[in-house]
Parts: structure tokens; sequence; C-alpha cells
């Protein structure tokens, strides 16, 4: 007994210590300021539009978050300390990469540098998109192309669909034919218009459709080195790939060989050389032989992030390691994946974030 009251005397005090923290932290939040939270985490806390103190995770890319300053209706960027870095008169902001950031205004699309300047003032329409290898996919008019860090066209406008470069090769769509053909960094075709579906290039390998929605793969040549027979494909993650043929799924090699047999019900990607598979309505978790590592016993399994995976069971979440041991029980009614050390959860009375050892590091009483 009484060491059930120095717990619960414990969890008050982390309470009240999390009130104060806040609370003392209130007269900072000028022009929609954050607060560091917890920088370990990536913990921020903010006024919302109704004056309460709020704590969300941010996401930081190359040093800033893309925020909106609720307080004055703004958005902006912070940096690690909470402090306000840039406040674009715009819209919406996105995060940076490559020293470059779209923003969004009056539902246009344009790209500023960390100074807040104007490289492509907003023209572009459809989905944001980030700098990779120096180059970002826009649309204007319904076509696709690509722009430089200068905002100069790499490639023109004039593909009906257009993916972001990836192992150097993108995938888009020919305007003419309406097939599937892939480009070069240079916007020069590298193999042409010729698959009514395609996925990206990963380890040399992508993911082809001609007719009859069966799938193959192909190489950069465009040689097809594994003929179209499965009905679903995945990706290449090191040396194999998961199939599926009759409502069944397995895994093949580069050479196109079954090595797993198809006997799952659904399979994932391979991801450090662990695979998350379905069978008999369970998931569980089989190496590169096939070997069950984590026995098939759970309603769902997400992947592994850091290392811990969300699982489900019964209908609440909880959190497992690659041992399948379970480390978090299965008592929440909506969890996230973990991040920065930190998942977001939400159980009958609490949400808030819980740390690898499933004590929360913030908690909120739900209204």
């Amino acid at each position: 007994m009484q060491i059930m009251k120095y717990q619960s005397i414990k969890r008050n005090l982390s309470i009240i210590a999390i009130f104060i923290t806040l609370t003392n932290c209130s007269q900072d939040y000028t022009d929609g300021r954050y607060q560091v939270f917890n920088k370990e985490n990536s913990l921020y806390s903010y006024l919302d539009e109704n004056n309460e103190e709020q704590v969300t995770q941010l996401k930081f890319s190359e040093g800033l978050a893309a925020v909106k300053l609720h307080a004055i209706d703004a958005r902006g960027y912070i940096n690690k300390e909470g402090e306000i870095i840039l406040k674009p008169n715009v819209d919406k902001v996105y995060n940076f990469s490559e020293g470059i950031a779209c923003v969004e205004v009056d539902f246009k699309l344009g790209y500023i540098n960390k100074n807040g300047e104007y490289i492509v003032k907003p023209k572009f329409e459809g989905f944001p998109h980030k700098y990779n290898n120096g180059m970002a996919l826009v649309s204007i008019n319904n076509l696709y192309g690509f722009i430089d860090k200068k905002g100069e066209y790499v490639v023109d406008p004039m593909l009906n669909y257009g993916l972001s470069f990836q192992e150097n090769v993108a995938r888009v769509v020919d305007t003419t034919s309406f097939l599937f053909s892939y480009i070069d960094e240079k916007g020069k075709t590298i193999i042409k218009p010729q698959f009514e579906k395609a996925g990206n290039f990963t380890n040399g390998f992508a993911a082809v459709s001609i007719d009859e929605d069966l799938f193959g793969f192909i190489n950069k040549k465009g040689r097809m080195v594994i003929k179209p027979q499965f009905e679903q494909v995945g990706d290449f993650i090191g040396e194999l790939a998961p199939v599926r043929i009759d409502d069944q799924g397995g895994y093949i090699n580069k050479q196109g060989n079954i090595t797993i047999p198809l006997k799952y019900e659904s399979v994932a990607n391979f991801e450090d050389d662990l695979a998350r598979v379905k069978i008999n309505d369970k998931w569980g978790v089989i190496n590169t032989n096939g070997e069950f590592v984590i026995q098939p016993k759970f309603d769902r399994l997400y992947p592994f992030q850091d290392g811990i995976a969300r699982m489900v069971m019964n209908r609440k979440y909880g959190y497992i390691n690659k041992k399948g041991e379970i480390i978090i029980d299965p008592v929440f009614i909506s969890a996230e994946d973990f991040a920065i050390g930190v998942a977001y959860v939400e159980d009958d009375k609490h949400i808030g974030y819980i740390d690898r050892k499933g004590k929360f590091v913030y908690q909120k009483i739900k209204n």
C-alpha cells in the first residue's frame, strides 16, 4: 500500500511539474513564439487560437521547423530554441530542403531561400514538392516539369504526370501516349513510354506493368529482367521483394525466383532484413530465410521505428521490440509510431506523449 501511495504522489507531482513549466513559459509566447518543452524529443509548447497552451512534436529540417504562429494567425519558421527566424507573408509553409522551402499564397506554390527571398514567386499548382538533388517537381496548367535552384526549368512543364527523382531517375507520363516512361536528371528520356503502371527505382529495379495488370521488373536500361507475372509487388529492399499471385504473398530474389513461399495473406517490404507478414489473420515478422522471428499473434503490426513497432491486440495499441517482446502494454485506444524517442498516444482518460518505457513525458486530461 505504501508503494502505491508513493507512485500516486509521484504521478501527481509529475503533472504539477508540467503545469508549472507551461505556466512559467506563457509570458514568452509573444507573436506566436514556441517554447521548448523537451528539446531531446523535439516537443514544444505554444498558445492555440483559444489562448490555451498545447504541446506538440515538431519536425525540423536543416535546423528549422515550419509552423503555424497561432497567436497572430500567421506562418513561419522557428529554430530549436523556439525563436521565430523567418515569417514570410504567406498562407502555408513547408520544411526546408537543400536550403529552399516551398510556400503557398492564394493556392499557388512558390519557393523561398532562408533569407525569405523568393527564388520563384508563387505560380505553381498541385502538391508541394521539396528539392532533391538540386531539382524540384512542379506543376503548371496541369502539366509537370522540373526546376533548378535558380527557379529555371530543367525539364519544361510538358508531362502529364511526374514524380521526384530517385536513384537519379524519375518516372513520368508521356503527354501523347499517356504511358509511363523514365527520364534522367537532364530531362532526357532513357526508357521510352511503354508502361501502363510503373514504380520508382529501388536498388536498380523498378516494378512495371505493360498490360493485363501483371507486374514485372526492369533495370535502368529498360530491359525486363523479371517478366510480368505478379498481381502485386513491392520494392527490392536488399535482395528480396514481396509479390502476390492468386491472393497469396511471398518473396522473390533479383533473378525472379521465389525464395520465400507464396503462402501469406499480406506481405510488406523487408527492412533491416526483417519483414512483416500476415497469416491466419495475424501479423508476425520473418527474416530473409522465411523464418518467424516474431510469431504471428498481432491483429495489426506497423513498421519498426527506432527499434520499436506499434501493434494492436484486442483493439488496443501497444508496442514491441525487434525480439517480439511487448515493451508497452496494449492499453491505448489510439497511438502513433515512435519518433525522436516519444510517441503520441490516447487512453481512456489522457492524451499525450510517452517515452520508450511507456511513461508519459507529457499528458493532458481529455475533455
